[in-house]
């Protein structure tokens, strides 16, 4: 469901908010955030940790590309190499921050 929301505000066409926010580069906040909070509930909803790997590399390879190839031709907005990088980052460090704490937490529970 979360994706197909990140989907559907990149089909909002370009306008002058959509404006000001690229002009700003604010935009770059909002790619980070919303990859973040995707990476999140991506490992909060998989079970098998060492399927998360898996399919976080399908999902890096696919979301972003669909999410830019969205907001080009379809919102008529143009794609910024910038935005697909910090899709990829708030993707990464979304997984990685989780699997840091579980890591710690089950380590500090072996103990």
């Amino acid at each position: 469901i979360y994706i197909f929301l990140i989907f559907a505000i990149s089909l909002i066409p370009s306008g002058p908010i959509i404006g000001e926010i690229q002009r700003f580069g604010i935009d770059k906040v909002f790619h980070l955030i919303e990859y973040f909070i995707l990476g999140l509930l991506v490992h909060l909803f998989i079970k098998d940790r060492k399927k998360l790997f898996k399919i976080v590399y399908i999902l890096i390879a696919l979301v972003p590309i669909v999410d830019e190839y969205l907001i080009q031709r379809i919102s008529g907005r143009t794609i910024d190499v910038w935005d697909f990088i910090f899709n990829i980052i708030g993707l990464y460090l979304g997984t990685s921050i989780l699997f840091l704490i579980y890591k710690y937490r089950d380590k500090k529970t072996d103990n």
